[in-house]
C-alpha cells in the first residue's frame, strides 16, 4: 500500500491531475483483470455466483458497489501524497482504518456477527489517531492540516470496503472475482468524476523511468484478493492492525529512500509513526492456549 501510495502520488504530480491519475490507476488494474478473466473460468465463475446471490437477495446489491470505497481512498491517495509524503498520509489513513474497524466488526458487516468492543480496540484507535496529531502537529496550520483530515476520513471507507469484500467472496468463493467487481465499480465511478470535474488533461510520462507509475492498480488488485480472503480469516480490526504495521515501516522506507518532492521528516513524523506502530502492538492480541 505504500508502494501504491507513492506510484499514484507521482503520477498524479507529473500528470498535474489527480482525478486522471486515479482513474489511469484503477483502469490499468481493471485490464489486468480483464485478461484474467478471459483465461479463468475459476473467476467467471465466481461473478456467476456474485450475481446470482444479489438477484436472490443473500448478497445486498448495495454492497456490491464496495469497490466505489476503495476508488475514493484512490482518489484522495493521488491528490494529497505529492502535498503530504507517503508517511503522513500513511499514519492518517491508518488511524482511519482502526477507529472504523471497530464500528464495522461491532455491527457486524463481516458475516453478521457482532463483535464486542473491548478496552484493548479502544486504545488502539485512540492511541492511532493521537499518532496523526503528533504527525501533523508542526504542520497544522499549512494544507497538510485538512489533507490529513481527508485521509482520515477516506482510510474510515477502507475498513468497510474490506469487511463487504470478505462478505461477497463467502459468495463469489473467489477472491480475484471479488477484485473484479471492485475494479469494475471503482471505475464506474471515477469515469463519472473525470466527466463532471473537467480538467485539462495532463501528459502521460513516457520512457524507460516512468514504468513503475503505472503500477498503482496492479498493487490494488493484488492488495484486495488478499484482504478479502485474509479479512475472512482475522477479522478486520486483526487484519487491520497486521497489514498497516507493513504499510508504516514500507511508507518511512520510501519517504527516506525516495521522498516526494518538497516533503521533508521532521521529528514529529518519526514520532506519530512510532506511535501508530505502538497503536498496532496494542491491537494484536496473542492468541490463548485452551485449558486442559
Amino acid at each position: 500500500m505504500a508502494l501504491q501510495s507513492r506510484a499514484n502520488g507521482e503520477l498524479a504530480h507529473v500528470l498535474g491531475n489527480s482525478k486522471q491519475a486515479s482513474l489511469i490507476s484503477f483502469g490499468s488494474g481493471f485490464l489486468v483483470l480483464m485478461v484474467m478473466a478471459a483465461v479463468s473460468p475459476r473467476l467467471r465463475g465466481g461473478l456467476r455466483q456474485i450475481r446470482i446471490a444479489a438477484v436472490d437477495g443473500r448478497l445486498p446489491r448495495w454492497q456490491t458497489l464496495a469497490g466505489m470505497s476503495g476508488a475514493i481512498y484512490v482518489l484522495v491517495q493521488a491528490y494529497a501524497v505529492p502535498i503530504m509524503g507517503v508517511a503522513i498520509f500513511s499514519v492518517a489513513t491508518i488511524a482511519g482504518q482502526s477507529t472504523s474497524s471497530i464500528a464495522v466488526d461491532r455491527m457486524g458487516l463481516r458475516s453478521g456477527v457482532r463483535h464486542h468492543i473491548t478496552a484493548r480496540r479502544i486504545v488502539t484507535a485512540v492511541v492511532t489517531v493521537a499518532a496523526v496529531a503528533v504527525s501533523v502537529a508542526d504542520r497544522v496550520q499549512g494544507a497538510v492540516g485538512w489533507l490529513a483530515l481527508v485521509a482520515f476520513a477516506s482510510g474510515l471507507l477502507v475498513s468497510v470496503q474490506r469487511a463487504l469484500n470478505a462478505h461477497i467472496t463467502d459468495y463469489s468463493e473467489h477472491s480475484y472475482a471479488t477484485t473484479w467487481l471492485n475494479f469494475a465499480t471503482g471505475v464506474a465511478l471515477l469515469l463519472v468524476v473525470n466527466l463532471v470535474v473537467q480538467q485539462p488533461l495532463g501528459q502521460l510520462p513516457t520512457g524507460p523511468s516512468a514504468w513503475w507509475m503505472y503500477t498503482g492498480g496492479t498493487i490494488g488488485v493484488v492488495f484486495i484478493a488478499i484482504s478479502s480472503v485474509a479479512v475472512q480469516k482475522l477479522g478486520v480490526l486483526m487484519f487491520t492492525v497486521l497489514s498497516v504495521g507493513g504499510q508504516l515501516v514500507g511508507a518511512l522506507i520510501i519517504d527516506i529512500l525516495y521522498p516526494t518532492p518538497g516533503v521533508q521528516l521532521s521529528m514529529n513524523m518519526y514520532a506519530g509513526i512510532a506511535l501508530s506502530l505502538i497503536g498496532v502492538l496494542i491491537g494484536i492480541r496473542p492468541r490463548r492456549r485452551p485449558r486442559a
